[in-house]
């Protein structure tokens, strides 16, 4: 009996130069991201939707800006297809004193340690609203299959992971509480939108006990008890 007789025949998975995919980091990887935010947002564990790429920040263009639609927390993207530099972190971090996000993200072909132990120190010294993301960018494919996008999440909050599963499972009073408060404030951006109040553009409710409106930048807060979504709101 030949030894390989009823083995399955597979392919190798061949690692290529990102450049072979995306010609340009501008014209081509930043374009090709906010046409696939699903890609990103499933490795980061969010409902991610970009909604500009190049966006303005004083005379500078972030890369890419959106929202994780679970939560309505803004997120940033810096992009670059070569390994971490200075002038990334530099940036990365003019952009996000720009525009405030909760979640700032940095995706590079590769990490230095020294850029890693800064996004870990910079996660382990703002609080809890403020989160940064290592993420490493490269492609594959297996014989002449079309290229596939692989990333590596190389850096995340502490925590970051563990809510991610806790989500994943569906812990039963977690999950009936998030409901409630998802179905509270997806009915108070209804009545926000029905009088025309044009404070926020966000149409989804937050799973938790606030709701932040990123158009005016406060964030409004709610009890426990579910109760009719107000008329108006007070920023605290």
């Amino acid at each position: 009996m030949d030894a390989g007789e009823g083995l399955p025949t597979l392919g190798r998975l061949e690692l290529l130069d990102v450049r072979q995919v995306w010609k340009h980091e501008a014209h081509t990887f930043t374009p090709w991201l906010l046409a696939n935010a699903d890609v990103l947002g499933e490795l980061l564990g969010m409902d991610l939707a970009l909604s500009s790429a190049e966006h303005p920040v004083g005379g500078f263009s972030l890369d890419l800006i959106g929202v994780d639609e679970a939560t309505n927390e803004a997120v940033i993207i810096e992009n670059q297809l070569t390994r971490t530099d200075h002038g990334h972190l530099g940036q990365l971090l003019t952009y996000a004193g720009g525009t405030d996000p909760v979640n700032v993200v940095w995706i590079a072909t590769e990490f230095r340690e020294e850029h890693r132990a800064a996004l870990d120190w910079l996660n382990t010294h703002t609080d809890e609203n403020t989160r940064f993301f290592g993420i490493e960018i490269s492609a594959v494919r297996i014989g002449e299959s079309v290229p596939a996008p692989l990333m590596r999440l190389v850096v995340q909050p502490n925590d970051w992971g563990k809510k991610v599963k806790a989500i994943a499972k569906g812990d039963t009073t977690a999950s009936e509480r998030a409901l409630a408060y998802q179905e509270f404030w997806t009915r108070f951006l209804e009545a926000v939108h029905d009088r025309k109040l044009g404070w926020t553009t966000s149409t989804k409710g937050s799973p938790q006990n606030w709701q932040s409106l990123p158009a005016q930048t406060f964030v409004v807060r709610r009890q426990d008890r579910i109760i009719d979504p107000p008329a108006t709101a007070v920023a605290r």
